[in-house]
């Protein structure tokens, strides 16, 4: 089935509330036509023309909403409803990740502190054991 326009879609939601439509006129022929030709809704004939001897035409028509009709509305509400919980999901995902971005920040940040005292300590290290550091190298080559 191709996906109705949402003129169509409201059409139908309206047949779903109990509407019958006698005159086609008040709809547009296209949504009536999408919404026949996909089985969603029936025509059934109410009155008929008889006033030409030639040929008897339609001159009312009721169209109801069929259980294929009432079916892609439920589905219509139920995907509805799983894109606002996806939503959600996706909302969640994206505020856990902005807190897990903040404390990963935060744990760089004090790495970077750590690696900093860890380089003053060597420096101030080698500043105070400068004689037994260069005896050591010397013996090494």
């Amino acid at each position: 089935m191709d996906y109705l326009s949402s003129d169509s879609l409201n059409l139908l939601k309206t047949f779903s509330n109990g509407l019958t439509v006698h005159d086609e006129s008040l709809f547009d022929e296209s949504c009536i036509d999408q919404l026949s030709s996909n089985g969603l809704i029936e025509r059934h004939i109410v009155d008929y023309d008889l006033t030409s001897s030639d040929v008897i035409k339609t001159r009312f028509s009721d169209y109801v909403i069929t259980e294929k009709g009432k079916g892609y509305l439920l589905y219509c509400e139920h995907n509805e409803s799983f894109q606002q919980s996806v939503k959600e999901i996706a909302d969640s995902a994206k505020i856990q990740s902005d807190i897990a971005l903040k404390t990963a920040k935060k744990a760089d940040v004090k790495g970077w502190i750590a690696v900093i005292i860890s380089a003053l300590s060597l420096t101030l290290e080698i500043i105070c054991d400068y004689g037994q550091i260069a005896i050591f190298f010397s013996r090494l080559f």
